[in-house]
């Protein structure tokens, strides 16, 4: 039981030092709130059927960047299907300054508040740095 539990062990220890090992690690690194920066972001509307449906709640993405703070690619972390895609494509369009991990934590937030006034759809977004978005609109009216 000893010499397996050295084994595993010893199998860890050698993953751990493989590049790919070592990618992983660098992927789960913290970000810290001081390594976010944004340079610019990008307005985002509540999903019309979002909207209809009355979904809310956070979605949380992990942007990789390059070296000029760019967006290449977004990973969805957690959030409902529908918040997370409409997120992740504005997403695409944000710029930050650039940081040791290249990579970048992104919490939006989607609220329904209140009810519209006939046939007009409102919308909301707040960035609040450095790195939480609100989005918030008003319950769609049903037209007697």
């Amino acid at each position: 039981m000893k010499e397996s539990a050295i084994r595993s062990f010893s199998l860890l220890l050698a993953l751990a030092a493989t590049p790919a090992g070592t990618a992983l690690a660098q992927h789960d690194q913290a970000i810290e709130d001081k390594d976010v920066k944004v340079v610019q972001f990008e307005d985002l509307k509540y999903p019309q059927l979002a909207r209809t449906a009355h979904i809310e709640g956070a979605v949380v993405l992990r942007l990789k960047l390059d070296r000029n703070g760019n967006v290449l690619d977004v990973a969805v972390l957690s959030g409902n299907p529908i918040l997370a895609h409409t997120s992740a494509q504005s997403a695409k369009d944000w710029r930050f300054e650039p940081n040791d991990q290249n990579a970048v934590i992104l919490v939006y937030n989607f609220r329904l508040e209140g009810l519209c006034p006939r046939h007009i759809e409102s919308s909301q977004l707040l960035f609040y740095p450095p790195n939480f978005v609100a989005v918030s609109s008003c319950l769609a009216t049903v037209q007697p």
